[in-house]
């Protein structure tokens, strides 16, 4: 949430770009996609009206240098930029990142429970939501994992109880040891108000009343269908919380204890009751560097220049086909990406015939892929579904040639990369590989999407 407070990362600006212009793949059967078996999604809390106790030493995230550390209310340093992401303080700890992975660390910026989770949530219920390779797990504050399960997809726990989904898309609800109290026999469950959820069936004509344990409640007399039911459930009292919500609907955004942020002519810093300023955030990254992200980028690779002829790349290039190339050994800037590192990138028609391709506004629309351990190619950059406006076609003439800039990763893992470009060209579906090269990621690039799991540190750059 919050992505239009991205302030030190263009890219993250780019693919909210993307999100708000839409961008969508009108031909979706050339799309070849590598992904996992399911798509992993953090799903919402199952109460609604869960009390948060107020934190009485409450700390604020800031931004320097591409690492987040954290200020009191009154704008003093507490624990320095160390962080290259880190979420709020929930419950006296917040998830952070060292390297590629994730821990949970206390007040005095250290870690209580050691990095070594692809992604981690805020702690809810004396217990936190963490993931490797896309799969939630459940774990105390020691970091002891609560239990085992088959689940694909998970919630945060609040007065006990947690949202999960199973591998055939059903929702259900456990308790702190695991257990099923409501089973997974409905298409949807409503988070709890008042001690009271609804749920259906996949056209929402049934739905039942049900409690804490699962036990269908007779509804009130006079309600006799589904939406007789709906709306007695959302006239069911619940308390909302202000914590993170736009409070002009754009650019004031409330942190809590009298803090908000503020984001005014370009500028976003804290500000107390007073309209005292507690903290200005640098504009953005001033030195290369770079992408060290823990979830799949958006595939927008802008074009540099018009298409030129191929003889005067100084890059050997493949003769007799449409290539796409990427020389690592080339290091760029990304263009318009605040002094990100690059690798020159090459997209040559040397086929004999001209070729015709989609791309959106300057750029065309990539993906780069990770091979795994298991020899599996997987997607690390994603392309918008929303994507629906802003898509042309081009033409790229036998004997010239494309420049653009690939983003260069980082990460603790190390592995074999290369550029996915799926296009359509007179009516027919193709795609074409860049050759490979050596590079680095973090795990959560291999799984972590945006769309499903917002960021731990809206504050990334």
């Amino acid at each position: 949430m919050y992505q239009f407070m991205h302030i030190q990362w263009h890219p993250q600006l780019l693919a909210l770009i993307l999100l708000i212009t839409g961008c969508k793949n009108t031909k979706p059967e050339y799309v070849r996609k590598y992904t996992l078996l399911f798509e992993p999604a953090l799903l919402h809390a199952i109460v609604a009206d869960a009390p948060s106790r107020p934190d009485p030493y409450p700390l604020f995230r800031i931004r320097e240098k591409m690492r987040t550390g954290y200020i009191d209310r009154e704008g003093n340093p507490v624990i320095p930029p160390a962080f290259v992401a880190a979420g709020d303080f929930s419950e006296g700890l917040a998830a952070a990142r060292a390297g590629g992975y994730y821990g949970y660390i206390d007040k005095t910026g250290q870690f209580v429970i050691p990095p070594r989770y692809d992604f981690a949530t805020e702690f809810s219920d004396n217990t936190g939501l963490v993931y490797k390779d896309g799969l939630p797990i459940f774990i105390d504050r020691k970091g002891n994992k609560l239990f085992e399960h088959p689940f694909l997809q998970a919630g945060p726990f609040t007065k006990g109880l947690a949202l999960i989904t199973t591998a055939s898309h059903k929702p259900g609800v456990i308790n702190k040891k695991g257990v099923l109290v409501i089973d997974t026999i409905y298409h949807s469950i409503y988070p709890f108000r008042n001690n009271l959820t609804i749920a259906g069936d996949q056209d929402g004509n049934k739905m039942v009343l049900l409690d804490t344990a699962g036990k269908r409640i007779t509804p009130p007399t006079g309600i006799h269908n589904a939406n007789a039911l709906k709306e007695y459930y959302e006239k069911l009292p619940v308390t909302e919380t202000t914590k993170g919500q736009r409070i002009d609907g754009n650019y004031l955004v409330d942190m809590g204890n009298g803090i908000t942020l503020n984001v005014q002519h370009g500028d976003v810093f804290y500000m107390d009751e007073r309209k005292y300023v507690l903290w200005q955030f640098a504009k953005s990254v001033d030195f290369p560097h770079d992408y060290d992200i823990d979830y799949k980028a958006t595939g927008y690779y802008l074009i540099k220049e018009d298409p030129k002829p191929v003889y005067h790349c100084k890059q050997p290039l493949p003769p007799g086909e449409f290539s796409l190339t990427v020389i690592p050994d080339i290091r760029e800037t990304e263009h318009g990406f605040f002094n990100g590192n690059g690798y020159c990138t090459i997209l040559a028609n040397r086929s004999g015939q001209a070729i015709t391709f989609e791309k959106y506004g300057s750029a065309l629309l990539m993906r780069m892929q990770a091979k795994t351990n298991t020899g599996e190619w997987r997607d690390i950059e994603e392309i918008s579904s929303d994507c629906a406006n802003g898509l042309d076609n081009m033409t790229l003439r036998s004997g010239h040639y494309l420049h653009m800039v690939s983003p260069a990763y980082s990460g603790p893992v190390k592995t074999k990369l290369r550029l996915q470009f799926a296009y359509v060209s007179y009516g027919e579906p193709h795609t074409i590989y860049s050759n490979e090269f050596n590079g680095s990621i973090n795990p959560g690039q291999l799984w972590r999407s945006e769309r499903n799991f917002h960021s731990t540190d809206y504050l990334l750059p």
